[in-house]
């Protein structure tokens, strides 16, 4: 009997100019903020910069901002 190893599931990675395209917030020009100052903030584990696009793991995002409430 062959054993078969559960598919991983894949990142989807969106482009920053087209992240309205899928979700109302951040607005584009908050992400590419949130991206510059990804220093500071800790965004960059969700950002994968490929030639000349920047790509968000849009999991790896939500994950991020749950981890950022205070409330």
């Amino acid at each position: 009997m062959t054993h078969i190893e559960p598919q991983q599931k894949k990142p989807k990675y969106i482009p920053v100019s087209k992240w309205e395209d899928y979700h109302d917030w951040p607005t584009i020009p908050s992400l590419r903020w949130m991206i510059h100052n990804k220093e500071r903030n800790g965004i960059g584990p969700c950002i994968k910069k490929v030639g000349g696009r920047v790509l968000v793991n849009e999991e790896a995002f939500f994950k991020w901002v749950e981890s950022q409430s205070i409330v």
